[in-house]
């Protein structure tokens, strides 16, 4: 039994040093560091647009690089679990959406600066003149304006 032992143990000591073996052997050395520190580069730049914090992609990054060439799987791992869901870039533009959308136009008197909704034709508070009404559809029509928005007439110029 240890005869064939010995003949097991030459032929794999035979497959291992041949050069075409130490060779790629080497090849996943190497294709794992630069998997390692593409990694690591993933994780700074993925962080650097999902917060504002300046040192947090610095941090993760330094986190994979030390996680070493074995660990780094499990580090990514960890790193897809804590890290922000949503790109910080993306919860800006949803904030100005939302406040966009509940956001209430302004209107304000040009004689007293009082609030005014939209189809006031005059100010309660000084008598302003806000609007005038279109002779053609009888809209609210601003004072400035050269044509109605609803039925698209000529407007003549008024003076307020």
């Amino acid at each position: 039994m240890s005869e064939l032992g010995g003949i097991i143990a030459d032929a794999l000591a035979g497959v291992v040093g041949h050069p075409l073996v130490g060779l790629l052997l080497q090849a996943l050395v190497v294709g794992a560091i630069v998997l390692w520190v593409a990694s690591a580069w993933w994780v700074y730049r993925d962080l650097a647009t999902r917060t504002y914090d300046p040192v947090a992609p610095y941090l993760a990054a330094a986190g994979m690089l030390l996680a070493t060439p074995l660990g780094f799987p499990l580090a990514l791992v960890v790193y897809r679990l804590v890290r922000p869901q949503v790109p910080s870039a993306a919860e800006d533009v949803l904030a100005l959406r939302i406040a966009a959308l509940t956001a209430e136009p302004e209107a304000a008197c040009p004689g007293c600066g009082r609030e005014t909704e939209t189809d006031w034709r005059h100010c309660p508070d000084c008598g302003t003149r806000l609007t005038t009404a279109c002779a053609a559809c009888g809209q609210p029509v601003g004072l400035g304006w050269s044509i109605c928005a609803w039925c698209a007439a000529e407007l003549p110029a008024t003076t307020t």
